[in-house]
């Protein structure tokens, strides 16, 4: 009898825990759902190079720029069809490829943390900070896992942790967040050479 009540005890423990995912992750589809523009310092840490600062600004469906200010300033620009490199020194515009992981999280019109490109791993939570972690995948090919880190009080999207298919990861940290201002759409123009 015992037996069975430990039984019954773990089952309900797993089920009480697999729903709190299903709120954190619900939870964290409404945020980045309802915010179509947020704009943020970051500070990002990738290992074997220097720290580097900026400014991230994001205006969904399809538009964000990182601007690095530290260690150099450049730019990578999404401009809804295209991401560009902009070096900061002698304003060379280079097209680069996409980097699934981050634009499947940041481009559509709406994010559905459950649809088929995104499998859902699972979540941590503290007192006051909660994480989402999923796997992104390219059809059937594994892009990388992205951790998006939320405080609870206020909710806030405060970091980004991506790592590629070969292991390789990029923290970043959110600071001086703002969902609530107009970005305009000209932030993202990107004058390429073969447009002049």
């Amino acid at each position: 009898m015992k037996k069975l009540i430990i039984a019954l005890m773990l089952t309900l423990q797993a089920t009480i825990a697999q729903a709190d995912d299903v709120a954190r992750l619900k939870l964290a589809e409404d945020y980045l759902n309802t915010h179509k523009n947020f704009q943020a310092d970051f500070e990002q840490y990738t290992v074997g190079e220097a720290l580097s600062k900026g400014t991230f600004y994001l205006k969904r469906p399809g538009k964000f720029m990182w601007q690095y200010s530290e260690p150099t300033e450049e730019r990578m620009v999404s401009n809804g069809n295209a991401v560009y490199y902009i070096d900061g020194q002698d304003g060379e515009v280079t097209q680069v490829p996409t980097d699934p992981a981050i634009t499947q999280l940041f481009t559509g019109e709406k994010l559905d943390l459950s649809a088929e490109n995104i499998h859902f791993i699972g979540t941590e939570e503290t007192d006051t900070l909660f994480s989402v972690e999923l796997a992104l995948f390219d059809g059937k090919e594994s892009v990388g896992r992205a951790i998006l880190g939320f405080t609870k009080d206020p909710l806030q999207l405060t970091s980004l942790t991506t790592q590629d298919p070969s292991g390789h990861s990029v923290f970043i940290r959110f600071s001086n967040i703002h969902t609530d201002r107009t970005i305009p759409g000209s932030l993202f123009h990107v004058q390429t050479p073969f447009m002049e």
